[in-house]
């Protein structure tokens, strides 16, 4: 569903919340009235249907059998609408709360979850721009999570060293983070992370497998970062071409690119 009205709240003042989830970054609606309003043409649709029932010489067979599959839709798009309109995402610093009016139906830590998408989406249609697509995924099972898209506002003011994308730019730092410490961790025991299908993470250095030729390494302490758009390049001290490059809204992108940072400031 894309939302158009976005309700995102920044929160400049931050009060500790219980189960250690950490301070309150920003609130955001899981959905909006821009998503409740789908429901809207199908009901355009069931209008003139529904005069059907004034229809002599039509059964009631008949009219049933149209009218129902289109009510039962129009039931759940605007129930799933209504119930999003009530549910809140309040990300945290450790954690997220998903809020149901002033009762907390699930907290999930960042540090539990195992892949996070946070895309802005630009399309073209016969040379037309068309508007961009926020896309945000964050699973802590391979079915379990948060998923929405809408269309992006504008970065608000935010101390960040990560390039600047949409409204939500707070809560795409602390999931990175959150899990960029959890990656870190598994690298301190000696178990190689894989990032992304040719890059694999080491505690001292990463080997890129490209598709075509042999695999070789890079050492945190030769390595330098370089942002182009949505596009992360890799660099050595020792070249100055690209080694290799990683699109930072492909799953894990943003944690990958927090824990390369700190890899290479402690390799320093």
């Amino acid at each position: 569903m894309i939302d158009q009205f976005p309700h995102t709240t920044p929160v400049t003042h931050t009060h500790q919340q219980p189960d250690d989830v950490g301070p309150l970054i920003l609130t955001t609606r899981a959905q909006t009235w821009g998503t409740a309003l789908l429901a809207l043409p199908i009901l355009l649709v069931i209008a003139p249907l529904f005069l059907l029932f004034f229809v002599p010489y039509v059964s009631i067979e008949i009219k049933l059998f149209v009218l129902t599959p289109l009510l039962i839709v129009w039931i759940l798009i605007t129930g799933f609408g209504a119930v999003g309109l009530l549910t809140h995402l309040d990300f945290h610093l450790h954690a997220v709360n998903v809020r149901r009016g002033a009762f907390i139906v699930r907290t999930i830590p960042y540090a539990d979850c195992s892949s996070f998408t946070f895309a802005v989406v630009k399309s073209h249609f016969h040379g037309i721009p068309l508007p961009s697509v926020l896309i945000f995924s964050l699973r802590y099972r391979p079915l379990r999570g948060i998923s929405f898209q809408r269309l992006p506002g504008r970065p608000k003011p935010w101390s960040s060293s990560l390039p600047p994308t949409s409204e939500l730019d707070p809560a795409r730092d602390v999931i990175a983070a959150g899990m960029a410490k959890r990656m870190l961790d598994q690298l301190k025991q000696g178990t190689p992370l894989k990032w992304t299908r040719s890059i694999t993470l080491h505690q001292h250095e990463l080997v890129y497998k490209p598709i075509i030729g042999r695999s070789y390494t890079i050492a945190y302490s030769d390595m330098r970062l370089q942002t182009r758009g949505l596009g992360l390049f890799i660099t050595t001290t020792k070249n100055n071409h690209d080694e290799t490059a990683i699109a930072l809204d492909e799953a894990n992108g943003w944690p990958g690119y927090v824990l390369l940072l700190q890899l290479i400031d402690q390799a320093q």
